[in-house]
């Protein structure tokens, strides 16, 4: 009795894609990033309900393995595509550099892959360049903690920056905080320098992006900015709803230093988001890079679609100047108002979610005193 919950249909594609994936697995212990991306599928499309209730439960039953050493199988094949794969600047020929052999190799530089791709690879290549096959898990582990180590002070500091002393002193009334969908929010027309946002994603929201359009072209002063943080699956369609009242200037890539996102249904290993650049006529901002790699580990700790902070005081400090006003329509856990009022911006934004508006207040006033709060 394998505990098969009665309701989950067994599809012929299903059954025939769960055998392909476990004939893999069996023969695979001869390579563990075959059996690491079979095991991955059969996670994330849950196959494993075809037999079992949990994956834990189909791990434990199947191969004799607990979740945890089933994910570190997954874990390992992530890491040997990041490090195995052709730089063709750097390796002109297609060669690449080769990845870890061994479940264990990748386990040592897998934190360090975690935390920047980029670094990880030049310490690959290092790694590779003086030992060559005589490569062993410990000379990476040797290399690894001390380059962990100098990434993690880097990205304190980078925090620390972003929730600097404000440059203009706010003063009452300079930051609203307000339970309201934005479609209702009092605001004077034409009074926003920046309006930075992270609208919800998907085919059902589609219709939100166009109000968000409207309300951006009447809140915006000329040559006002907005920059949006946007999904790719339905990117056309957002640009197509943003272009109807604002002019296009760019597109901002965020890279995920978290690691990457499988996107099965698309064949698509995602490293990076877009964030879209529009504004009310021409800018006048500051130059603007368009890669930005500031992210960091606890930016969903507020929301579970949370953005980071030192991303959003990147953007802020080049779109805008102190005293400007910053608004963001889908606050969610409250990163750009707090970033935004620490860097000496008027802030005026608003949540529908009690549970986010709450803690959007709470960030806020960590970050300065003030706050005029609208029920």
């Amino acid at each position: 009795m394998t505990g098969l919950p009665a309701s989950t249909p067994r599809k012929p594609e299903e059954t025939r894609r769960l055998a392909e994936l476990e004939d893999v697995v069996a023969r695979g212990l001869e390579t563990f990033i075959a059996v690491g991306d079979a095991l991955r599928e059969i996670r994330d499309r849950r196959l494993y309900r075809l037999t079992h209730p949990t994956f834990e439960k189909y791990c434990r039953d199947r191969w004799g393995m607990d979740r945890r050493h089933a994910n570190r199988h997954i874990e390992a094949a992530d890491v040997a595509g990041v490090l195995g794969s052709v730089d063709p600047i750097r390796d002109p020929d297609g060669e690449g550099l080769g990845g870890p052999r061994n479940v264990a190799q990748a386990r040592e530089i897998a934190s360090l892959v975690r935390e920047d791709e980029r670094e990880a690879i030049e310490v690959w290549r290092e790694l590779k360049s003086e030992h060559g096959e005589r490569l062993t898990a410990t000379m990476i582990r040797r290399l690894v903690r001390p380059r962990l180590e100098r990434l993690r002070r880097e990205e304190e500091a980078a925090r620390q920056r972003a929730y600097a002393p404000a440059p203009v002193p706010l003063r009452d009334g300079d930051v609203r905080v307000e339970r309201a969908d934005f479609r209702d929010l009092d605001m004077e027309p034409g009074s926003a320098d920046l309006i930075l946002t992270d609208p919800p994603y998907g085919t059902e929201y589609l219709p939100l992006w166009g109000d968000l359009a409207d309300f951006t072209s009447q809140a915006l002063r000329p040559g006002g900015v907005l920059a949006c943080y946007a999904g790719q699956r339905l990117l056309p369609e957002y640009l197509d709803q943003l272009r109807r009242r604002l002019d296009y200037r760019w597109t901002v890539a965020t890279e995920h230093l978290r690691g990457s996102a499988h996107i099965f249904d698309r064949r698509v290993q995602n490293r990076w988001k877009p964030v879209l650049i529009f504004s009310r006529g021409i800018p006048s901002h500051a130059w603007l890079t368009d890669f930005l790699r500031c992210g960091d580990r606890k930016s969903k700790k507020f929301h579970p679609w949370g953005q980071a902070e030192g991303e959003a005081a990147k953007l802020i400090e080049t779109l805008t100047e102190p005293g400007d006003l910053v608004v963001d329509p889908f606050s969610g856990g409250g990163t750009v108002p707090a970033v935004a009022a620490r860097l000496g911006r008027r802030v005026v934004a608003c949540e529908v979610d009690a549970e986010a508006h709450a803690t959007t207040i709470s960030r806020v006033r960590d970050a300065v005193p003030l706050l005029r709060e609208t029920p």
